[in-house]
């Protein structure tokens, strides 16, 4: 039976033979007790109205009538209560939630790898940037017009 959450659910439970007009009914939902402030009971016959709630959900719900005088219990047939819920937050299955916070994890690693990836490669090329100019000079050639007799000679005044 599918309800929503916080609508009226009625049920009927009645009784073939009853012997002791003192009789007592329980009505419940899995182990808890159902409310009995909106329970109408007729000779075999009880009707309850309760309030879905999302503790019923998934839950069998019964009639217990009891004979005090035969020590006699009759249960009813029971009937599983399927609450559907408008919240948002009633919705999101944990697998939804366990593979959307995984994509999320995998996302920031990545952001992060980046982020770690570009800051060394920007200490890198700042360090090259600082050394002298003379140690650049040995490792750039230097072009000019002269002729490469001029060259060597000038060099070795140095």
């Amino acid at each position: 039976m599918a309800v929503r959450e916080g609508e009226d659910v009625g049920l009927v439970c009645s009784v073939s033979q009853v012997k002791d007009p003192d009789v007592s009914w329980g009505w419940f939902c899995g182990k808890r007790s159902l409310p009995s402030n909106r329970v109408e009971q007729t000779g075999s016959t009880s009707k309850i109205i309760f309030r879905a709630e999302m503790n019923y959900h998934q839950q069998y719900c019964y009639c217990k009538l009891n004979q005090s005088l035969y020590h006699y219990a009759a249960y009813s047939n029971a009937k599983k209560l399927t609450i559907t819920s408008d919240d948002a937050t009633q919705c999101l299955s944990p697998v939804a939630f366990g593979t959307t916070t995984g994509i999320l994890l995998a996302i920031i690693v990545a952001l992060s790898t980046v982020v770690v990836l570009q800051c060394l490669r920007k200490k890198k090329y700042s360090i090259r940037e600082t050394r002298s100019n003379d140690e650049m000079s040995l490792q750039n050639p230097v072009y000019t017009n002269e002729p490469y007799e001029e060259l060597q000679t000038n060099r070795g005044r140095k």
